[in-house]
């Protein structure tokens, strides 16, 4: 089986000890953002922040950041991590069915899957333009 976190080539030309501690803060920031939409997408609505921000952009903004920090903490597997963030964009939308006062909707899970892969595909580009990996 393909571990989509493996670890892969770290980025050439800089300190690998740096690179690790970033490639590190950024897995670590993912994986907070991941809890933080966990979180978000199951409280009562009326209990989440409200950032004035239209609902489609927060989607898109929201789940194109988690893929961008992912990619740059993991740095290979794109395609296996891509399609783990688009399963949990789903995931999200079905808890949702189960929560009194939240709602799924088809739209969320498109921008959701959507923004994860443009912040997956962002991240490829940005560690090929700096040396790194072609995963």
């Amino acid at each position: 089986m393909v571990d989509p976190f493996a670890e892969g080539q770290v980025l050439q030309g800089a300190n690998s000890e740096q690179l690790n501690m970033t490639q590190s803060l950024f897995r670590l920031a993912g994986w907070a953002l991941l809890l933080f939409i966990v979180i978000l997408s199951v409280v009562p609505s009326a209990d989440r922040p409200e950032t004035h921000v239209p609902h489609k952009i927060e989607h898109l903004s929201t789940f194109l950041i988690t893929g961008l920090v992912f990619g740059l903490g993991y740095q290979t597997q794109r395609w296996a991590q891509a399609l783990l963030l688009i399963t949990f964009s789903g995931a999200i939308e079905i808890v949702q069915l189960a929560i009194s006062g939240r709602h799924s909707r088809l739209s969320d899970f498109v921008i959701d899957a959507g923004g994860a892969l443009i912040g997956t595909a962002l991240a490829a580009i940005l560690c090929q333009l700096a040396g790194g990996t072609k995963s």
